[in-house]
């Protein structure tokens, strides 16, 4: 069974929208100004809930100031103490509403 993902999210109290594509070039999320997309690929089930997941907790982090470049290439790090990982855990909440029930 195919999980019904949301084709927009509310994350830091906007409204970002999801965009599902089968190719796997440009696959992100951007927050520029009036704009803020999530771009997953969709081509197997496991794979899209687990990027779509991916994708929402990076945002967050990013909107928070959570993540950080590392030396190496594509390899991000995320710090935070157990306060911050508590308002994680609402804004995940918070975007994941309409998919929990």
């Amino acid at each position: 069974m195919k999980p019904k993902l949301p084709k927009t999210v509310i994350i830091g109290g906007r409204n970002w929208r999801v965009e599902y594509k089968k190719d796997k070039k440009d696959l992100d999320s951007n927050a520029y100004p009036g704009e803020s997309l999530i771009k997953i690929r969709s081509d197997e089930t496991d794979y899209t809930t687990e990027s779509f997941l991916h994708e929402i907790a990076e945002s967050i982090m990013v909107e928070r100031g959570y993540r950080f470049s590392s030396h190496d290439v594509n390899n991000y790090r995320f710090v935070m103490n157990h306060q911050e990982f508590e308002s994680f855990i609402i804004d995940l909440r918070l975007a994941l509403k309409g998919v929990l029930k």
